[in-house]
């Protein structure tokens, strides 16, 4: 088992329910971190997952494709404890009787579900809703929460996310990355209408996709690849085997290259952020919100004017750019 279990997951295989007959804690102690991981903790996944239609777009993968959760999770950077009003107050000049004593986040689009997990922890006067369409991310945080006893946060999908909204429900900071499947204009919408005055719309724009990725799509696009794992694999085997290539140099270097369900999201999933770039821009124009704040991908504060310049021209030119982090306050 211990052999198997390190390189195959034991919850796809046709025995699983045997396995599942006993306890973790009836394995030899020594085996129990490989079952947890390998089966168990799978299996809680799976349970949380069944409660929303999403579920119904993995019905038909073959059990070898079956998703994992996507990025890695990495552990949480040390912090002191603080509240997020008076951050809001600190950083945006808000006057503090306009605001909740505590405050409804909402972080929806990529990696949302961790992001949240972390604020979760970081802040002692939110409650927070993570959205993201990766399911299995939402699953493992939900997991981890219940682990260490965290009540000030939800993973939910889009479908539970939109009722919520659609139900008028006031939010006080919304973060929002890219995520083509969930952060369409529809959906960028209810949050804009849930958003009181003095409200805080954080857009995080990711870095441009490296020209060696965007051949990998264009591939994958004319060969009509399907996303399995054969032919992931296939394709890292390729790249491999002229690794000593500057071209794939950035490419291989990328985390995602190591995984497989990274592969798949970036390779396959075809997503772009012009409609999130798009978005953005009217805000910026936008009588009704103002452009509060700008960090670079270094973290650092640039001027608004600056930025407004250069992402107009990222729009208009469909250039090469670096993160950026926008913050906007409602009128």
């Amino acid at each position: 088992l211990m052999i198997i279990g390190m390189y195959q997951a034991f919850f796809s295989q046709n025995y699983a329910v045997k396995l599942a007959a006993l306890e973790l804690e009836d394995w030899p102690a020594a085996l129990q971190p490989l079952m947890d991981a390998a089966l168990y903790r799978r299996a809680k996944r799976e349970a949380y997952k069944q409660q929303f239609p999403e579920k119904k777009d993995t019905l038909l993968v073959a059990k070898e494709d079956l998703p994992a959760p996507f990025p890695r999770w990495h552990n949480l950077d040390f912090f002191n404890q603080q509240s997020l009003k008076q951050e809001l107050i600190s950083n945006f000049q808000l006057v503090a009787d306009q605001l909740p004593d505590r405050l409804l986040l909402l972080i929806a689009g990529k990696n949302a579900a961790q992001r949240a997990f972390e604020y979760a922890h970081h802040f002692t006067d939110v409650d927070i809703l993570a959205v993201e369409s990766n399911l299995e991310n939402l699953a493992e945080c939900y997991i981890r929460a219940n682990e260490e006893q965290l009540s000030n946060v939800v993973f939910w999908p889009e479908s539970l996310a939109e009722r919520f909204l659609k139900d008028g429900n006031t939010i006080h900071f919304a973060s929002l990355s890219h995520d083509a499947k969930l952060v369409t204009p529809a959906f960028i919408k209810l949050v804009e209408h849930c958003l009181p005055a003095n409200g805080i719309l954080n857009i995080k724009l990711a870095e441009s996709i490296d020209p060696a990725t965007l051949d990998i799509q264009k591939l994958v696009t004319t060969q009509s690849l399907k996303s399995t794992s054969a032919n992931i694999k296939a394709l890292r085997a390729t790249i491999l085997a002229d690794k000593q290539s500057a071209y794939w140099s950035s490419l291989i270097s990328e985390d995602y290259f190591y995984s497989i369900d990274g592969c798949r999201e970036t390779w396959f999933q075809q997503e772009e952020q012009q409609t999130l770039l798009n978005e953005t821009l009217r805000f910026i124009h936008a009588g009704e919100w103002n452009l509060a704040k700008v960090l670079n991908h270094y973290g650092k504060s640039i001027s608004t004017t600056l930025a407004q310049k250069n992402l107009s021209k990222i729009v208009r030119e469909n250039i090469q750019h670096s993160d950026y982090s926008l913050y906007f306050v409602k009128q």
